[in-house]
């Protein structure tokens, strides 16, 4: 029995004949290693070759599953999911030293590794504990115990360690002696540094032991409130026994010190990383799709050519022309698979890396929380003004940072402690608070005055930061400064009346550049506003042109702040070719001026009889040129003609860049800091100037664009000066 027939004929004036053949599969598959094998279609294998070289997650996952045993079999493993889900395991030829090779590359490629071995590790230690629930019930965790507390040194010292007896005095209790070492006390204080390394070493034998009489070195050091040096100041307990003997506990674990401030550390650099890091994933993502999809797009260009080449050489040969019409249809398929593979790739790797992050931030919320309770047993807040003033005495400089830090995490509770009005606490440690005090509480400060400390660094901090603020304003975009005018709430303005002032300054002063006066312009001359419905476009042009006699590159840009394009209107931007000024015409006959010298975009002429129209990039005006411009509705207009942008669109918000290269003779076209087009002048004595053509057809809302001549743009280009900058003459 036959399975394919295939006809064969040619007729001429003296000959005719009709071959018919009948081929079953065998016969299909010799003549195929026959016709093919002398005429192979090039690229295939490759194309192939990079098909089977991308591994999914799941594949991922699965090597690394298997990585994890004693002695891994990743063929036996592969074809066993491979037969359990096809779809995700799906490649044929695989062999154990590909899959060793793909384990060493998975683990050099950062990110993706990490995300993937911490989801097979939570997944096996879940199956462990699984496990164990089946078997056993899991133990419970030990408490971790109280705090560290200070307690005399009773152990013996080191040959290199001196003994420090600390004697306290005061008012309020008895005579207290505490002990401690010379190392730990010069490590943690400067102050107590100068003082012992200026003491001599006293020597005290102790009791009798089997060798005889020992001795020891020691130093004695006291600090009492009768002291002349403190006399006039308040204290606030800062020398009490209970508040010293916290500051030594300090001193003498130093792991405090380190988890506190390497919280801090891992706290920041999880915050500056979590965007970076997914961008970066997402990019190497982007980057490796963009290369199989070039790869797979100049291997179907190969088969295209290798097509046409078979179709005219082998016209008699039907088997293997059918067959490279296949594999060419096929390569269009794959592509699609592609797509769809890398998107998937996308969706998962944002997914696992969401679900890594959470994990993360929950861990560093436990290391976190662990170190403000440890903390909170050291240094309790109700004693922590009084270890901040014994600190700063004794210019314990990290005890100090951690003090400030947390008063200011916290200040609304300690706003009113009277300890803050010690003047044992310098004016620098007093300056380095309220700088770490945010902007919203110094302010509060301002406006109630019931504190404890000076006045005056509560106004210096202020004044400080209203400079800032003030430097900060003057370097944003006009457009910006009115957002945040708007909403304060969102942008965080803690200064509205520096806001206002800056709003003033540039509402105020005149630009070098701006548009032509009309009833359609705004009172700073830049923008062009239609609210009522017009039949036909009106362009507006800018007061300044520049000609083919300069030598300069410039640049403007244009903020689309309205447009309703789904009711029919439409903008063209771009450099138009002046004509008749219209600011000295009336407002009536410069609108039935505009209406009878307009067209409507769904109606264009030809463009030879485009003279009349007043539109930018269509009506011909001085010397019978149109100039260039950029159209909403997906065109590019250049000297009468249309051409036409696939895909473009412009939307309520876009930014439109326009340069002019004066040496080159060059229009360019920007959308959003994304090159659209270039277009070669093609006047020789060219003259152009910035203008706007509009087509208003929704009533009840506007249709706005606002010209930036000057700058700061949203999108800079090196080499280009800003529109309104003095020219430069040949």
């Amino acid at each position: 029995s036959t399975n394919f027939i295939y006809s064969l004929s040619f007729n001429d004036s003296l000959h005719w004949s009709s071959i018919e053949i009948g081929l079953n599969p065998q016969i299909i598959e010799q003549v195929e290693k026959l016709v093919c094998g002398a005429h192979a279609i090039p690229g295939t294998s490759a194309l192939c070759a990079v098909h089977e070289s991308r591994f999914s997650l799941h594949e991922d996952k699965l090597l690394l599953k298997c990585s994890l045993q004693s002695k891994p079999n990743y063929v036996k493993e592969y074809k066993k999911q491979s037969k359990a889900n096809p779809k995700l395991f799906p490649k044929k030829n695989i062999t154990n030293q590909i899959l060793k090779e793909r384990v060493q590359q998975l683990r050099a490629e950062g990110l993706r590794y990490q995300i993937l071995a911490r989801a097979v590790h939570e997944e096996a230690a879940k199956q462990h504990n699984d496990d164990s629930a089946d078997g056993h019930s899991a133990s419970l965790p030990t408490d971790p115990g109280p705090p560290p507390q200070h307690t005399s040194l009773n152990k013996p010292l080191a040959p290199s360690d001196t003994l420090v007896n600390i004697v306290l005095t005061g008012q309020d209790f008895p005579t207290t002696r505490l002990q401690s070492t010379e190392k730990l006390l010069t490590d943690n204080s400067l102050y107590l540094r100068r003082i012992l390394s200026k003491m001599e070493h006293r020597v005290k034998e102790s009791t009798e032991t089997t060798g005889g009489v020992a001795s020891f070195k020691y130093k004695e050091l006291g600090f009492s409130e009768y002291d002349d040096k403190y006399r006039g100041h308040q204290f606030f307990h800062a020398f009490n026994p209970d508040i010293f003997s916290r500051f030594l506990t300090f001193c003498e674990n130093a792991d405090i010190q380190d988890k506190y401030f390497s919280m801090l550390e891992k706290w920041d650099q999880f915050h500056n990383e979590s965007q970076k890091t997914l961008h970066d994933a997402l990019a190497a993502l982007k980057n490796n799709f963009s290369d199989s999809l070039s790869k797979l797009t100049d291997t179907i260009n190969k088969e295209k050519v290798q097509l046409t080449s078979v179709y005219e050489t082998c016209l008699e040969r039907d088997v293997q022309r059918l067959k490279t019409l296949y594999r060419s249809q096929h390569s269009n398929k794959r592509q699609d698979e592609m797509d769809q593979f890398f998107n998937e790739e996308i969706k998962l790797t944002e997914e696992l890396y969401t679900n890594h992050q959470q994990i993360r931030k929950l861990q560093l919320q436990k290391e976190r929380q662990d170190t403000e309770t440890l903390l909170n047993h050291t240094l309790p807040p109700e004693n922590l003004p009084s270890i901040f003033i014994l600190s700063d005495t004794l210019q314990a400089e990290e005890l100090k940072t951690i003090c400030m830090n947390r008063i200011a995490d916290d200040f609304d509770f300690f706003r009113k402690n009277k300890a803050f009005s010690s003047s044992l606490i310098s004016a620098n440690t007093l300056t380095q608070l309220m700088t770490r005090l945010s902007t919203e509480t110094l302010l509060s400060l301002t406006q109630d005055i019931d504190y404890s400390f000076p006045t005056s660094f509560v106004t210096k901090e202020v004044e400080y930061r209203r400079s800032l603020a003030r430097n900060n304003y003057h370097s944003k975009p006009l457009p910006t400064l009115i957002a945040m005018s708007t909403d304060p709430e969102k942008y965080e303005v803690h200064f509205p009346d520096i806001l206002r002032e800056e709003l003033a300054a540039r509402r105020g002063s005149k630009p070098k550049v701006s548009m032509k006066k009309s009833p359609f312009i705004g009172d700073d001359e830049l923008t062009v506003t239609h609210s009522d419905i017009c039949k036909s476009y009106i362009t507006h042009y800018a007061t300044l042109s520049r000609d083919y006699t300069g030598w300069s590159r410039w640049y403007f840009e244009v903020n689309v702040k309205e447009l309703h394009a789904e009711y029919g209107s439409a903008i063209c931007v771009g450099f138009g070719v002046p004509y008749e000024d219209p600011a000295a015409l009336t407002t009536s006959d410069k609108k039935k001026k505009y209406d009878e010298s307009s067209v409507s975009l769904l109606h264009l002429p030809a463009p030879d009889h485009s003279i009349k129209q007043k539109i930018i990039g269509l009506t011909q005006n001085y010397r019978n040129k149109a100039g260039y411009a950029l159209s909403s509705e997906g065109f590019i207009y250049h000297e009468g003609n249309r051409e036409v942008l696939p895909g473009f669109q412009l939307h309520s918000g876009d930014v439109i860049g326009c340069a002019l290269d004066q040496v080159k003779k060059r229009v360019d076209f920007f959308l959003n800091g994304k090159s659209l087009k270039g277009l070669q002048i093609q006047d020789e004595l060219f003259v152009l100037s910035p203008a706007v053509s509009v087509w208003h057809t929704h009533k009840g809302s506007e249709c706005s664009v606002v010209f930036n001549f000057s700058g700061p743009f949203e999108h800079e280009y090196p080499g280009y000066e800003a529109y309104s900058e003095t020219e430069k003459r040949r």
